[in-house]
């Protein structure tokens, strides 16, 4: 009941993040998303606008969302980003080129997150103040990267997922939001759901296509409910884009990146209605909610 309330809206929502940087060069970034898939033709401009069409159903249910923008897609297509910025959506980066951050150096992070931060603000006449990494790419082998963020000028990152992956993921990470050390820095993990002492993914993803929604909606309630949390929920254009081509990949591959790409957009309009959503800024960073974060250190796991 307290979800249809404003200070359910406010306080349990759930975050909807539709990246746009998955049009063009997406690093599939979930357990069952992520890929080695080869780059395929080139995207014309109509492929990239196909993404419009998922804000439209968003915009239609009454919804404002944050859109994690590829600097790539910005430089070749300023008009939808001005678009989704008046629409009432928050405009947060995405870097520049889609490179995983443990791959670059310091230097190479730090130019890409500056050019795109600056080209979004640029076309957005606003400040942008969140960021997330390419495929959560922030983990221990890439710390440095939160300093950089914070030299930026970025208010909160949402690169952490507190699980185990084999590309991704600091399980030791908290499902809350946090500071990690890094100045006024907020780090709004990924959502999980805790089950007899082990975290289920509940973010979005590959995760929504391949797990039953019926599971899914009990993971996201559960978090509202019990962890007294709001969710922090993703997904790409792409996912609901089930006539894609199909690239040549293993078979581990294929099966992340398009299983169930047919389901995907009616599950996500069932979601719009089943929850309540809200930007990243007005739920984390707004002055009357917020709340001192715990300081965690990622690199030695002490609070």
């Amino acid at each position: 009941g307290d979800l249809t309330a404003r200070h359910g809206r406010l306080g349990f929502a759930i975050l909807l993040f539709q990246d746009l940087a998955a049009i063009p060069l997406l690093a599939l970034a979930s357990l069952f998303a992520a890929s080695k898939i080869a780059a395929g033709p080139a995207l014309g401009l109509d492929d990239i606008l196909k993404g419009v069409a998922t804000i439209a159903a968003i915009y239609i249910v009454g919804r404002t969302v944050v859109d994690l923008v590829l600097g790539w897609v910005a430089k070749r297509s300023p008009a939808l980003i001005r678009k989704i910025h008046a629409a009432g959506h928050e405009i947060a980066c995405h870097g520049m080129s889609h490179q995983l951050v443990y791959k670059q150096t310091r230097e190479v992070f730090h130019h890409e997150a500056r050019e795109a931060k600056l080209l979004l603000e640029d076309l957005a006449g606003c400040h942008v103040r969140g960021y997330r990494a390419a495929s959560y790419s922030i983990t221990n082998q890439s710390l440095w990267a939160l300093d950089v963020l914070e030299e930026l000028g970025f208010e909160y990152d949402s690169s952490i997922f507190p699980v185990h992956h084999d590309i991704y993921g600091m399980r030791h990470a908290p499902r809350h939001p946090f500071n990690p050390g890094v100045g006024k820095l907020l780090e709004v993990p990924l959502t999980t759901v805790e089950i007899l002492g082990n975290r289920l993914p509940c973010g979005g993803g590959g995760y929504f296509r391949i797990f039953p929604y019926a599971l899914f909606k009990w993971g996201l309630r559960r978090v509202n409910s019990v962890d007294r949390l709001p969710g922090v929920f993703y997904f790409h254009p792409w996912e609901i884009d089930p006539g894609q081509p199909r690239l040549p990949a293993g078979w581990r591959s294929r099966f992340r990146h398009y299983y169930n790409l047919g389901q995907t957009e009616a599950r996500l309009l069932r979601l719009l209605k089943d929850f309540s959503w809200g930007r990243m800024d007005a739920v984390f960073l707004e002055p009357s909610r917020q709340q001192t974060p715990q300081v965690f250190s990622l690199a030695t796991g002490v609070a």
